[in-house]
């Protein structure tokens, strides 16, 4: 989320510098915003992406043990860093690499969260209380993402879920 924000800092920063001045060598804007470009694109994408899928590394949740908690941290802090580059992607040219990533992360999400409530156990508590703590980190994860609405929605689509298994 750090390097989002700078990137956007330094996005605001150049646009404000065309802004106020005549003289700017329109050359040194371009560079800057192809770097900009590269930095959102190549570095915080990729690096929200793969934090991403860290958070649902089903590994430890099939063995039933709780997720954890620095993956979801990191994945709650990649999920701003993403929402950050989906705000300023429009101006570096890149909405749509940036579009599909998110779509991706979304998907990504949803599908790990599905596959650890497809592998629960009826009744194990230890279980359900993990996948529980899963579907309230995914939840928070889309809800950054997606909004609050689509992020509620599938909390209570899974909540239901749940139920049916305690």
């Amino acid at each position: 989320a750090e390097l989002a924000s700078i990137a956007a800092q330094c996005l605001d920063s150049a646009i404000g510098m065309v802004k106020d001045s005549k003289t700017v060598d329109q050359g040194s804007v371009t560079r800057m915003r192809q770097e900009l470009k590269s930095m959102v694109k190549d570095k915080v994408i990729a690096a929200a992406s793969e934090a991403l899928g860290a958070a649902w590394d089903t590994s430890a949740q099939a063995e039933g043990l709780a997720p954890d908690r620095e993956a979801f941290a990191a994945a709650e802090s990649a999920a701003r860093a993403m929402r950050k580059c989906g705000k300023m992607a429009s101006k570096l040219g890149v909405e749509a690499t940036v579009s599909k990533e998110i779509a991706s992360s979304l998907a990504a999400v949803r599908q790990g969260v599905d596959q650890t409530l497809v592998g629960l156990e009826k009744g194990n508590l230890k279980e359900i209380d993990a996948a529980r703590n899963t579907v309230a980190n995914a939840t928070r994860i889309l809800e950054i993402l997606d909004g609050p609405e689509k992020a509620y929605e599938f909390y209570r689509e899974k909540r239901v879920t749940l139920r049916a298994q305690e």
